[in-house]
Formats: C-alpha cells, sequence, structure tokens
C-alpha cells in the first residue's frame, strides 16, 4: 500500500499497532500566493497542449506564443518552443515554426527535445526549399540518436530521417512524440 497524498499535503500512515507517524503540512509555497503566476504559467501551458492535442493549433499558438513571452521560471521554455513550433507548422507557417525551432535544438536542451526539434526543422528545411539545409539535420539528428542509445524511442523519427537525408519527403506530418512536449518543471532545487 502506498500512502495518501492529496495535493499540498502528505497523510501518512502505518500498518503497525499503536504507530501514528504525523502528517507533514503543506507547503506555504504551494498554496499561498508566492507560486501563483507559476501555477498560472502550468495552467496556460495545459491548455495550449490539450488545444495542440486535439487539432486546434491556432489556439495552441497563441497560447504558448503569449506564455513563452511571459518567460514563466519554472517551466522548460524548450519544450515549450518545441510545441510552439509543431502548432505553427500545423497552421501552415514554415518559416515562423523553423524560426521557433532555433533554440529548440541547440546544445543543452533536453536529448529528447533537440531529436524531435532537428527533425522538424529538417522537414521545414526542405518545405522551405531548403535541400542542403535539411540533409544535414537530419544526419545531425541521426547521430544524436545514435549517440544516445539509452534512448528507445526513436527508431520510427530515425526511420523517417534516414529517408529524408535520401530524398525529400512528400507532405509527411511532423514526428513529435506528445510527451515530449510535456510542462516540465525547471526547479531552483
Amino acid at each position: 500500500m502506498q500512502p495518501e497524498a492529496p495535493f499540498g499535503e502528505y497523510v501518512s500512515f502505518t500498518l503497525g499497532k499503536g504507530s501514528a507517524p504525523p502528517s507533514i503540512p503543506a507547503s506555504a509555497l504551494l498554496t499561498g500566493e508566492a507560486m501563483a503566476r507559476e501555477r498560472i504559467a502550468v495552467a496556460m501551458g495545459r491548455e495550449a497542449l490539450h488545444a495542440l492535442a486535439e487539432k486546434r493549433p491556432a489556439d495552441a499558438r497563441n497560447g504558448l506564443e503569449t506564455l513563452l513571452a511571459g518567460k514563466p521560471p519554472v517551466l522548460d521554455p524548450t519544450r515549450l518552443g518545441l510545441a510552439l513550433a509543431l502548432a505553427r507548422f500545423q497552421e501552415g507557417d514554415v518559416a515562423g515554426a523553423a524560426q521557433a525551432l532555433v533554440p529548440v535544438t541547440a546544445a543543452g536542451a533536453p536529448i529528447d527535445v533537440q531529436i524531435y526539434g532537428l527533425s522538424l526543422r529538417a522537414l521545414c528545411a526542405d518545405r522551405l526549399g531548403h535541400r542542403d539545409e535539411a540533409v544535414a539535420l537530419y544526419r545531425e539528428m541521426l547521430a544524436l540518436v545514435e549517440a544516445h542509445p539509452e534512448w528507445n524511442q526513436f527508431e520510427s523519427v530515425a526511420a523517417w530521417a534516414r529517408e529524408g537525408a535520401q530524398h525529400p519527403l512528400v507532405d509527411p506530418e511532423p514526428v513529435v512524440w506528445l510527451f515530449a512536449l510535456r510542462l516540465a518543471l525547471h526547479l531552483p532545487f
């Protein structure tokens, strides 16, 4: 059995007789106004990601652009940027998607974000008629996949990239696992 943990307070229990471990009260950071901005940012991010999953890219783009402009302190901007690029791509704004992907694919971004970002950036380059850039991006993405065998979720995107490095792909949909867009937190501890 696992302890019950309602939001904000840890309520402990034990199966031992005569023992009653104390509950841990909710942190003032979680319940007070100190993290109100963060709670609002997370809610906005969730709304935008739901819109993206529900194929409402304009709603997703609006929410993500607003969220990124506010520079939420605890959300990973590279994941938000990848989601924004995907929304722009789905709207047909390929140049805008490519622009949003530049910081997403930089060194230091999470590996899964870089891989999905590079694949989408390569697709954008192909759609914009920049074939040499697309081939270089596909190859960069494949090298990153090979350098990280611990990530076993990229075979479909790697196969797609191998094909894209050989010839332009005809109207493919981007391959981005929505879990990569999760609202990862950047906490200061």
